[in-house]
């Protein structure tokens, strides 16, 4: 049978916790969700910095959907021609270094039709515009 434990300890403060709710296989894990519901100020830095990784998860799995709606498979709904999975990487990388601030914003020129502009908004998403140009010229 195997022992359930009931009773952490945040990994900053010390600060012990019953978990009436919550029942864990181990005492990480226990000690991992009393850290989750402390007080005490480096436990606070920590939730936050947790949420943050758990979010910059979220936008880059979002992202990837968007990109390959955009540009993958997704894009013949829309009647456009999807693009090479090597540049659909590097726009997810663009994304990527957009959403961690190490870029404002990025945009790609793939051909001379199709463009691409990546940006964040001021609520923090991540912003795809992808730009088609048919552009037709005879010379007679």
């Amino acid at each position: 049978m195997n022992k359930v434990i009931s009773f952490g300890s945040c990994r900053f403060c010390g600060q012990n916790s019953l978990h009436d709710k919550d029942d864990f296989e181990t005492v990480e894990q226990a000690n991992e969700c009393a850290t989750l519901h402390c007080n005490c100020i480096e436990a606070t830095k920590y939730q936050v910095q947790k949420k943050a990784e758990e979010d910059r998860q979220q936008a880059i799995k979002r992202a990837e959907e968007q990109i390959e709606n955009l540009f993958g498979g997704g894009s013949a709904s829309y009647g456009l021609l999807p693009v090479e999975n090597i540049i659909k990487e590097l726009i997810l990388n663009s994304a990527i270094m957009i959403y961690d601030s190490l870029l404002k914003d990025v945009s790609i020129n793939i051909t001379s039709c199709l463009k691409v502009k990546i940006s964040k908004s001021t609520k923090g998403k991540l912003t795809f515009v992808r730009s088609d140009a048919a552009v037709f010229k005879q010379e007679v």
